[in-house]
């Protein structure tokens, strides 16, 4: 998977750069989302989405789930609990 091109000297500090925005994320759906990548691994499209429609009703379900959306609207930092 191929998010930026950078020149040869810039990729650690863009990886970094792009670690540091993921880890920004709620720990549950950061949790779930390797688990798809886990899990999925090796499986046919169709089974990989079953995998990701469970992980993703999870995380939906999650009190982080609705902290995001409240924060973003109270123009704060979301301040995520991983449920």
């Amino acid at each position: 998977m191929i998010n930026r091109v950078v020149e040869p000297g810039a990729v650690l500090s863009a990886a970094l750069e792009m670690a540091e925005q993921i880890a920004l994320g709620g720990p549950l759906a950061l949790t779930k989302a390797k688990e798809v990548i886990v899990r999925s691994n090796g499986l046919s499209i169709e089974e990989a989405f079953v995998i990701e429609s469970e992980c993703s009703r999870e995380v939906g379900r999650s009190k982080d789930a609705r902290e995001g959306p409240r924060a973003f609207m109270e123009k704060r930092a979301p301040k995520f609990v991983g449920r």
